[in-house]
């Protein structure tokens, strides 16, 4: 009788092993597929990042982007859609890319619109600001420590 409750628990504790290591194998795949999809998606927002220094300013975008839609026109419609979907993305990914050259950190402000969008080299070059096209009254330099 003894001998058989021994036997028995030898049992459990052997299939108890084979589970624990199935367990182990499941987990070092998840680990491996949770890396490979956060190096896609890495890599997405970076081609992503590189794809919105690409895009040029728009011309003719809405000055006033709270005015409502029967305000405006349905070209305006569509530039105060475009701002508010890149304002969006600013704000939930700050960058801190040149717009002008994709190649320096942005380190100076454009006043009046506060955007930190442009490099010590190409913010000398700007008449407006490359992001809201608002017209550049004067540019501060911003330092992170």
């Amino acid at each position: 009788m003894v001998r058989d409750v021994l036997m028995k628990k030898n049992e459990e504790i052997a299939h108890l092993q084979m589970e624990l290591q199935n367990t182990r194998q499941v987990l070092q795949t998840a680990l491996q597929d949770r890396d490979e999809w956060r190096y896609l998606a890495e890599g997405t927002y970076e081609l992503n990042q590189l794809l919105i220094c690409l895009v040029p300013p728009m011309q003719g975008t809405n000055p006033y982007p709270l005015a409502s839609s029967n305000e405006l026109g349905s070209t305006s419609s569509c530039n105060q859609a475009i701002n508010i979907g890149k304002s969006a993305l600013e704000n939930a990914h700050p960058t801190s890319i040149c717009k002008v050259c994709c190649a320096s950190d942005a380190c100076m402000l454009i006043l009046p619109c506060l955007h930190l969008c442009a490099c010590k080299l190409c913010v000398g070059n700007l008449n407006v600001c490359p992001i809201c096209n608002s017209a550049k009254a004067n540019v501060i330099e911003a330092r992170f420590s």
